[in-house]
């Protein structure tokens, strides 16, 4: 009885971990590349991005790109942004995307994130303390089925 209390207490500390990204399944082909999404008339980026931020890709949108579409991913993704080329229009329809033939990700160089001042911890803000609360909890339902 006391293991089954002890993981009903440490659920709520475990649950957030399973938030992870996921692998998408083998047979998975990436639709979105600049090969695939930007026309002939237009140039293309790729940027990338994370929870943490897209700063590089909010740049690009700045300067007058247009995001195409976005990688999967829920932490880490790219971003695909097309724009015309100089001196020309990009006017014609969108590149036929053929989910047959795999896609051509280029290699995009990591961005250096700022170093945090304070500890790097998992999940959202706050959940630091529901890990005491539940450590705490765990403790006392211990000491009540051991006393």
């Amino acid at each position: 009885m006391s293991h089954v209390l002890l993981l009903a207490a440490l659920f709520p500390v475990l649950v957030p971990a399973a938030r992870a990204d996921i692998a998408p399944s083998p047979d998975y082909v990436e639709t979105c590349t600049v090969e695939q999404r930007c026309t002939e008339a237009e140039e293309g980026k790729i940027c990338s991005a994370s929870f943490q931020g897209r700063e590089d890709c909010a740049a690009l949108e700045t300067a007058g790109w247009t995001k195409k579409c976005q990688t999967s991913g829920a932490s880490v993704w790219s971003e695909v942004f097309c724009r015309p080329k100089a001196g020309g229009t990009a006017a014609g329809p969108p590149p036929v995307i053929d989910p047959s033939k795999p896609a051509v990700i280029p290699e995009v160089a990591p961005t250096p994130t700022p170093v945090a001042a304070e500890p790097s911890r998992c999940g959202p803000p706050g959940e630091a303390g529901g890990v005491w609360i539940a450590g705490l909890l765990a403790l006392g339902l211990l000491r009540r089925v051991r006393g």
